[in-house]
């Protein structure tokens, strides 16, 4: 998906392990990371960043310099989603006469430092939505619950939907077992998983299944109207595998 792209993550506002993700991510679609923003044909910046104060160096190279916003919907989608509503302008005082980054923000990260991206999320703030808050993390938990329910386990299903609710009750990035461990509809196994997409940018089970061709015949099966999971089921298993099969 990210091919011929390279990405640098300005480090304003930016710890280690919220650019992890998003870092992962990347060169798992087939980007780059750079290390510096003259390498890069894509700028990363934090939305919450005070973009008035960004240095002009970072437009040195024209690269498209866009909010965490954008990629977290790239990703979300799974496709390269048009850049124009995210772009962030260079500010027009630094036009003129570019200023050096800011000394907290000047030292540029090592290849270790390239760590997860994740948005920090505010409960009180009703703007932030899921692609910002653990984003990655609720994307895979909601794609498995999806799947459990088109194949008729309500059970997993349901499993699924309390943790994922209460993810984004907590409303702050997760950063460790401990932490999602203790919240309430998240047990060890699910605290398992929601630590597998912080180390890996994925669950395996999702590839499992999810990407089958069962869980896609039954989630196209199951967006029919008045289709539930056993009429889909039963479709299925009649060997019914397209809208086409269903009229004939």
């Amino acid at each position: 998906m990210f091919k011929n792209m390279k990405f640098y993550f300005h480090p304003a506002k930016l710890t280690r392990l919220r650019r992890n993700l998003f870092a992962t991510q990347v060169v798992n679609h087939g980007g780059q990371v750079v290390l510096s923003s003259e390498m890069a044909t894509h700028v990363i910046v934090e939305e919450t960043s005070d973009h008035s104060n960004l240095p002009g160096s970072l437009w040195a190279g024209d690269p498209v310099v866009v909010g965490t916003l954008w990629l977290s919907q790239c990703l979300k989608n799974q496709t390269i989603l048009d850049q124009q509503p995210y772009i962030v302008r260079q500010p027009s005082q630094k036009r003129s006469s570019p200023s050096p980054e800011p000394t907290i923000t000047s030292k540029k990260p090592t290849l270790s430092d390239i760590v997860v991206e994740k948005y920090a999320c505010s409960q009180s703030s009703s703007s932030i939505d899921d692609a910002s808050c653990n984003a990655v993390v609720l994307s895979q938990l909601r794609r498995l619950a999806e799947t459990y329910k088109a194949r008729g386990d309500q059970w997993r299903a349901h499993g699924y939907e309390k943790a994922i609710s209460a993810i984004r009750r907590h409303g702050k990035e997760i950063t460790s077992y401990e932490e999602v461990a203790s919240l309430e509809g998240v047990g060890a196994k699910m605290a398992s998983k929601v630590m597998e997409v912080l180390s890996t940018g994925k669950i395996r089970k999702v590839e499992e299944l999810c990407e089958t061709e069962e869980s896609r015949v039954l989630d196209l099966f199951s967006g029919i109207w008045g289709a539930g999971p056993a009429t889909a089921n039963a479709w299925y298993i009649k060997g019914h595998k397209t809208l086409n099969d269903l009229t004939e």
